[in-house]
């Protein structure tokens, strides 16, 4: 059956081009689609509206909901239905069940047309995000007017209430009465969009600008109010962005109070993210036979500015009268225009003039003859001669859209499950050697020209003198159908040649060095003004010409893999410590992504370690990472200090770079992308004093033990152990320890403890041997020896111990200490390995493994500290047998 009907479709798309002649159009292709779901024979899927982005059309499919329509009330199923369509002719189909959205959204009343248009509008927004505005009601009168942002997939980004109210009609359970709005995206669609409307029971058009960031969050920036009366006639699109990237509110009034002049144009300019707006007449005089119907406004492709139309009547004659004017509002041109139709026949309530890319005016108006919907087009040309007249069948919604590619799609009449549309390809009036935009005369490199990657400079020849200004030329690179953002330029940093005609602009290193593939090149709409207007030229569009890179492979080495630092922001180390576990995982997931691609390496060659800290050599927090870049042996793939110098070579152009962008605008390009540190190549120097200061020590100690064989000499290195090893973990408590954040607190109470502990026992080990006379007189003899020792034993309570040592020709080292003071040393000796030589052997190794980088004195302490565990366990265990020996021998003696 459904074959069938698609014979039956094919068939009536070749007698619709047999009854239209292809003399009168340029081209004709037709797409239709057969794979829809069957609701019923009274649903079939309707084409409700047509949008493009990029090289992208999406169509919106309705199905009438037959359990909720009547013969006054028609309803949809209560999903979004989106078919998105690729370059390539592949269907994607989206059936959206939005979050929240009410079922009266998807309503109306028919007021005699076969299918009314239901109160959801969207717009696309980027490559999977669009903006959904609807209504939303908590009791049973009001509705409120929303905003919200989604993907592809229906997930909800951002929800905002707009504050335009309405309420439900009386009985009719899906009728609303709410104000007709206007909704306009800025030219830069990266700055969002302007609402507006007029409030039910007021006159006065009131307006709401937002901007909607890269993650899809709404932000508001502000409103305003321009204040009419009933004298002033509005249309739908009264509404429109300007090329400044701002917005202007047209209107018409008829009959005003003055004598002379009784008929105004009015151009309210509302700048961009400014509350106050400028009045601007754009038209003052006596309109012949005016016709109250509003007028139509567009942006000028072929010229500079914007225009503005409508008809009058002379003489039983149609005119057209258009003002050109400028974003200021300057006007800059004014002509009437006689346009003549066949039969000169044209119902002015459906007048609205459609600027096109190559020049002309595009001009439709519905009607239904019998069963059949025709939406009748006209192409007039700048002086007002009719160029193309095509009456076109189309569905019952009456849907078209103008592509970007100087073609009209139509909607075809549906049939059983199967939608279609026709695109025609509509004529020029300029020429655009091939551009799509009528100002460019030339460009290197040419249109789909082949170069070599070592280019220097792209330039751009206009017909007429430029200006520069801040909008973007930004160069891409398609891989697998990927689009990777390679170079983005300013304006403001290219040069002029050729009496102004001529923009080169520069080409970064990193620009092409992947080679092969194909290259296209987009401008933003003020890239460069007229030097005439000072206007921008927003015939510049996207997609301007394409050109291809000869293929090279590498000549590289094999690399090891290598792990490399990056610094965050201030911004974006905050972010990352304010994120749990795994937002963090995503944080940096994203960002590897974004940097694989902005390197162009595959995906798998980066990795994260999980180390990070705080840059010691930063001021304001700011963090480290760790990254790992694996080697690569295909020829066609960068290695791997390529892809460091890569790196850093756009993060030091990172307003030019993809650097610049997404995620990656959180790395600190300051800091650049460094290899991690080479510890052993990088302190051996310094690590060597250490060694000879270990050979001196050891010198001393064999001239001591020549003087006197039987003295405790290695006291020596004790005695030095101990107080460099406290130097060493002052120091890196107050440098290093706050580098990881979560070993400062650690650090500081098993440094702290120990120092108490020992302090305390020393003063009480002195204090009580001094009740005794023979320590006594020691004391009273050496009490400044004595009293450095006391102090000195806060660092180790083993200091004390050297005053009881038997030191090469130190006689008078010998201190008389009871053996209950002995005692006591040993017992605090012993308590310090858990209290503190663990503890802080333990957080060096935390240390090491948390950290990423860290200069000399982390890398001395944990040495230090292995070395001081080390030692102290042994002499420990030494003196534990010892002691223990003793104990035994004296019970012997005592039992004996």
């Amino acid at each position: 059956m459904r074959s069938n009907y698609f014979k039956m479709f094919t068939l009536f798309i070749i007698i619709l081009l047999c009854i239209y002649p292809l003399s009168t159009i340029t081209e004709i292709r037709t797409f239709s689609h057969i794979e829809e779901k069957d609701y019923g024979i009274e649903t079939p899927p309707r084409v409700a509206e047509i949008k493009s982005y990029d090289n992208i059309v999406i169509i919106r499919i309705v199905r009438n909901d037959t359990s909720k329509s009547n013969s006054i009330e028609h309803c949809n199923y209560d999903t979004l239905f989106l078919r998105i369509i690729n370059s390539d002719g592949t269907v994607i189909e989206k059936d959206i069940k939005l979050e929240g959205v009410q079922i009266f959204n998807f309503c109306s009343m028919k007021m005699g047309k076969d299918e009314a248009e239901d109160h959801l509008k969207y717009e696309i927004i980027g490559k999977d995000k669009l903006f959904v505005f609807y209504y939303n009601s908590t009791d049973d009168i009001n509705v409120e007017g929303w905003g919200m942002t989604i993907d592809f997939d229906g997930k909800v980004i951002d929800k905002i209430p707009i504050g335009i109210w309405g309420y439900k009609g009386y009985r009719r359970l899906y009728r609303l009465r709410v104000p007709r709005i206007q909704i306009s995206f800025n030219i830069n669609k990266e700055k969002g969009f302007i609402i507006g409307y007029r409030p039910l029971q007021s006159y006065d058009f009131e307006w709401k600008q937002y901007k909607i960031e890269l993650d899809g969050k709404f932000t508001i920036l502000i409103n305003g109010k321009i204040q009419l009366d009933s004298r002033a006639i509005v249309g739908y699109d009264s509404l429109i962005p300007t090329v400044n990237e701002s917005y202007s509110f047209i209107y018409k009034l008829n009959n005003t109070f003055s004598n002379s002049l009784k008929d105004l144009i009015v151009a309210e300019l509302i700048g961009y993210n400014k509350s106050d707006t400028a009045k601007v007449f754009l038209y003052r005089g006596n309109l012949l036979n005016r016709i109250p119907q509003p007028i139509s406004c567009n942006i000028e492709y072929v010229g500079v500015g914007h225009s503005c139309s409508l008809p009058i009547k002379y003489n039983e004659s149609n005119f057209n009268l258009k003002i050109g004017f400028l974003s200021s509002g300057a006007t800059i041109a004014i002509n009437i225009t006689p346009i003549t139709f066949p039969n000169n026949q044209i119902g002015f309530r459906s007048w609205k003039l459609q600027s096109l890319l190559f020049g002309g005016y595009m001009l439709t108006e519905r009607a239904k003859i019998g069963m059949e919907h025709r939406l009748y087009t006209y192409i007039f040309a700048e002086n007002g001669i009719l160029g193309l007249e095509q009456p076109l069948l189309t569905n019952l919604n009456y849907a078209y859209a103008i592509l970007p590619n100087n073609s009209i799609l139509v909607a075809q009449q549906e049939y059983n499950n199967t939608w279609g549309f026709n695109m025609i390809k509509l004529p020029k009036f300029t020429n655009d050697n091939g551009y799509f935009n009528t100002n460019i005369e030339s460009t290197y490199p040419e249109i789909n020209s082949t170069i070599y990657p070592d280019i220097k400079n792209i330039t751009i020849n206009f017909y007429y003198p430029v200006i520069l200004s801040d909008g973007r030329l930004s160069i891409f690179q398609i891989i697998d159908q990927r689009k990777f953002l390679r170079q983005s330029t300013s304006g403001i940093e290219c040069i002029l040649n050729n009496d102004d005609k001529k923009v080169i602009v520069n080409i970064l290193n990193s620009t092409f060095s992947k080679s092969g593939g194909n290259f296209y090149i987009k401008i933003d709409n003020n890239f460069v003004k007229s030097r005439i207007y000072g206007e921008s030229l927003l015939g510049i569009r996207e997609n301007v010409w394409n050109f291809i890179i000869e293929d090279n492979k590498y000549s590289y080495t094999i690399t090891s893999s290598t792990a490399v630092l990056l610094r965050l922001t201030v911004e974006g180390s905050n972010i990352f410590k304010n994120s749990s576990y795994d937002e963090k995982n995503q944080f940096f997931n994203s960002l590897l992504d974004e940097l694989a691609d902005a390197v162009q390496i595959s995906r798998d060659r980066l990795s994260k370690n999980d180390k990070d800290q705080i840059d010691p050599k930063s001021n304001d927090g700011k963090l480290l990472i760790n990254i790992n870049i694996e080697k690569t042996k295909d020829p066609y793939e960068k290695d791997v200090n390529s892809v460091i110098q890569d790196i850093n070579y756009m993060m030091s152009n990172n307003d030019q770079t993809p650097i610049g962008k997404g995620k990656l605008i959180y790395l600190d390009s300051t800091y650049g992308f460094i290899p991690a540190p080479n510890y052993l190549q990088e302190y051996g120097p310094k690590l060597s004093g250490l060694i000879i200061i270990l050979v001196l020590l050891v010198i001393l100690y064999i001239l001591a033990n020549k003087r006197e064989k039987k003295g405790h000499n290695i006291v020596i290195f004790q005695f030095s152990l101990f107080i460099s090893d406290f130097v060493i973990d002052t120091l890196f408590i107050i440098n290093n320890a706050k580098d990881v954040k979560m070993l400062y607190i650690p650090s500081l109470i098993f440094y702290t403890i120990p120092i108490g502990l020992n302090m305390a026992s020393s003063f009480l080990i002195i204090a009580k041997e001094n009740t005794r006379n023979e320590f006594l007189s020691w004391f009273t003899e050496n009490n400044r020896l004595a009293s450095i020792f006391t102090i000195l034993a806060g660092i180790d309570i083993e200091l004390l111990s050297v005053l009881h040592s038997n030191l090469a020709g130190f006689k008078y080292f010998q201190a008389p200490f009871s053996d209950s003071a002995k005692s006591i040393i040993f017992w605090v000796a012993f308590t310090n390995i858990f209290v503190e030589d663990i503890p802080q052997f333990i957080i060096q190794i935390l240390f090491r493994m948390k950290s990423i980088t860290f200069d000399i004195i982390p890398i001395i302490t944990l040495i230090s500290s292995a070395i001081t565990l080390t030692i102290n366990i042994i002499s420990r265990s030494h003196q534990s047998i010892n002691y223990i020996r003793d104990k035994r021998r004296t019970r012997r003696v005592f039992h004996s």
